[in-house]
């Protein structure tokens, strides 16, 4: 997947892809379970059909006979339709089992297994025959008028419908319907054995999708989100805090100063004279010394120490722990560092050399150990010292007062 699929390159696109591609899997197995259960459930309804049928047979075959006897001895007309219209179920019924029926689309579902084959047409059996003269014999029968009771071919029709009523064609019913019962739990078993492994297959891929698919997805979600954090905090020019983060951990360390009630300095520094550079050697060399400066505050500060980049060439930085003396000479260090060290052009120049760029920076700083003060009166204090030292002419540090008129 990852190699059709690119999660660095459009995040957003990825995790659409990943998740459509999930649920799609989870859609297609769920349509799947849906239509086998479909399945079963018709199959479970056709085979009740059928052994309900194939056990019907044999009650109707007793039926017909009882009628035929009432029929024959009292010589009722309701007696004859009752013998008739069972009749008349009675090859229904069989046609049903041995032919099978018409599903919606006109096509014929068989339903007979080899050995209900047998058992119909077949011997010893042979009951598709025994039906069809049980039926035969009993349509002779009725054919005779009720006033002809001692008509020997009547009387020998009726005998015969008694004896195949209580001999072989009962006996052919019951095993025909024991067979019916025996392939309908079969077929359960065998359906449930398939619902059954549909389950665990839907559930080994809920597991294999949880291992495969969606926990590398919320782990890209996890990296995408800690990515947006690092964008939103951090300035992708200079990899340092924005002013947003850099006030943020400035609030947070002062709340520490006040339980340890120990000294900071708080400066802001800028480029001098930012626009000549861009205006005379290209935004991109400008963007160049701010990396540059940049670099030189990562090298020149402490891991406690806050620093930011809080504007276009404007930064700065919270010295803790440090108090005015040890403060100021901190900044001016990192001034004459700034000072002495050229920004490179990345170019060489005629005579092979790579030539560099001299620039300088002020710096306006305060200090103090009261944690009182709001962060954004010492940031006006430490800007109002920047002010002093570009008007005071540049590439200096200018140490300011807390609590002065901004």
């Amino acid at each position: 997947m990852q190699s059709v699929l690119d999660p660095t390159r459009e995040p957003s696109r990825f995790l659409t892809k990943v998740y459509i591609l999930a649920l799609g899997i989870l859609a297609v197995l769920t349509m799947g379970s849906h239509m086998i259960i479909v399945k079963v459930t018709e199959s479970q309804k056709d085979t009740a059909e059928i052994v309900y049928i194939a056990g019907r047979q044999r009650v109707t075959a007793q039926q017909i006979a009882l009628h035929a006897v009432d029929y024959h001895r009292m010589g009722k007309e309701e007696d004859k339709n009752k013998m008739d219209n069972a009749v008349f179920a009675f090859e229904i019924g069989h046609r049903y089992l041995i032919q099978g029926k018409e599903d919606e689309r006109g096509r014929v579902k068989l339903m007979m297994s080899p050995d209900l084959y047998d058992i119909y047409f077949k011997s010893p059996h042979n009951l598709d025959q025994q039906v069809r003269s049980y039926v035969e014999t009993t349509k002779k029968f009725s054919s005779f008028p009720p006033d002809k009771k001692d008509d020997p071919e009547r009387i020998r029709s009726l005998n015969m419908i008694a004896q195949m009523a209580t001999g072989p064609l009962i006996n052919s019913l019951d095993r025909a319907a024991q067979q019916y019962q025996e392939e309908t739990l079969t077929d359960i078993s065998r359906l449930s054995l398939l619902q059954l492994g549909v389950s665990i297959l839907i559930l080994g891929t809920l597991l294999l999708e949880a291992a495969f698919i969606f926990r590398p997805l919320v782990n890209h979600v996890k990296i995408y989100s800690q990515q947006l954090l690092q964008l939103a905090m951090h300035d992708p020019l200079t990899g340092l805090h924005n002013r947003r983060a850099f006030l943020e951990h400035f609030e947070t360390e002062l709340k520490n100063v006040a339980q340890s009630d120990y000294p900071f300095c708080v400066v802001i520094s800028d480029i001098d004279k930012f626009k000549d550079i861009n205006d005379t050697y290209g935004h991109a060399m400008g963007d160049r010394v701010i990396k540059h400066f940049a670099h030189i505050l990562k090298k020149s500060l402490r891991s406690e120490d806050i620093v930011g980049r809080i504007g276009g060439e404007e930064f700065a930085f919270v010295l803790l722990g440090m108090n005015p003396n040890t403060g100021f000479n901190t900044v001016e260090r990192i001034r004459k560092m700034v000072e002495e060290t050229p920004c490179s052009f990345h170019r060489e120049s005629d005579d092979g050399s790579s030539p560099m760029l001299h620039y300088t920076v002020s710096f306006g700083v305060i200090a103090t150990d009261v944690p009182d003060y709001p962060i954004s009166d010492l940031m006006k204090w430490a800007d109002k010292a920047l002010y002093e030292a570009k008007h005071g002419g540049r590439n200096r540090v200018v140490h300011g007062q807390v609590g002065s008129a901004v």
